[in-house]
């Protein structure tokens, strides 16, 4: 069906086609939604491990009692020799020990073992 359009808006006074116009508005919606149509993203469960901080379970060694600090204030130089070869000895000691606690703080932690990810190894086969 053919109308005459108002000659106030079209002054030329052309012709339009109803189903010609409804077929480009269909034609333009199409359009407009063919960018809905795309399918969604597909979603990927992926384990990712992190390093996650834990507290140190050693316990300090508890520091010795130094020669040096047992002396009097009026010892000799021999006496004071002899206690400063003995606390090299003691440091050395002291020093093992803390080398020791240090390594176990700092050894890998054991990674857990690996279980398989969704329901299907919940399920009794």
């Amino acid at each position: 069906m053919k109308t005459l359009v108002d000659k106030s808006r079209n002054p030329q006074g052309w012709l339009v086609d109803k189903s010609r116009f409804l077929q480009g508005c269909m034609l333009l919606a199409a359009v407009a939604l063919t960018g809905c149509n795309t399918t969604p993203p597909r979603v990927e469960i992926q384990r990712v491990n992190v390093a996650v901080p834990v507290a140190c379970q050693e316990k300090e060694p508890e520091r010795p009692v130094m020669p040096t600090e047992a002396l009097r204030p009026g010892a000799t130089v021999d006496q004071f020799t002899q206690a400063a070869q003995a606390e090299i000895e003691r440091r050395k000691g002291y020093e093992v020990q803390l080398v020791a606690a240090l390594a176990i703080c700092t050894r890998p932690i054991e990674p857990a073992p690996q279980q398989p990810l969704g329901l299907r190894s919940a399920w009794p086969k």
